[in-house]
């Protein structure tokens, strides 16, 4: 893996760990105001059409499967693509193996 490769992947690890140290806490203050307020909202009537509507955690389940299944048709076009060029690629930069990934524990090692 090069330098810049590292050095990149370094970055964007800093970043999931930036917004993950940002979420319990959200997390955490969602939670608080649910319960202070939850005395306060009234119970509403169901109405016939509600058991026909998704429910809030169906909703965020089939949007994360269809981003996760958009990325990996997307990754899938990229390595396609690349692999297209090498004829021509592989004339104009020598092609490196990618090193063995580090695991999370071995990298805080």
């Amino acid at each position: 893996m090069s330098t810049l490769t590292e050095n990149l992947t370094k970055v964007q690890d800093q970043i999931i760990e930036t917004i993950t140290s940002f979420q319990q806490p959200v997390v955490d203050l969602v939670k608080k105001i649910s319960e202070t307020i939850e005395g306060r909202v009234p119970e509403l009537p169901e109405l016939p059409i509600v058991e026909k509507l998704p429910t809030a955690r169906e909703l965020v389940d089939n949007q994360f499967s269809f981003a996760e299944r958009l990325l990996k048709t997307q990754h899938e076009f990229a390595t396609a693509v690349l692999e297209a060029a090498k004829p021509v690629t592989t004339k104009v930069a020598a092609e490196s193996k990618p090193a063995p990934k580090k695991s999370k524990s071995a990298a805080a090692a």
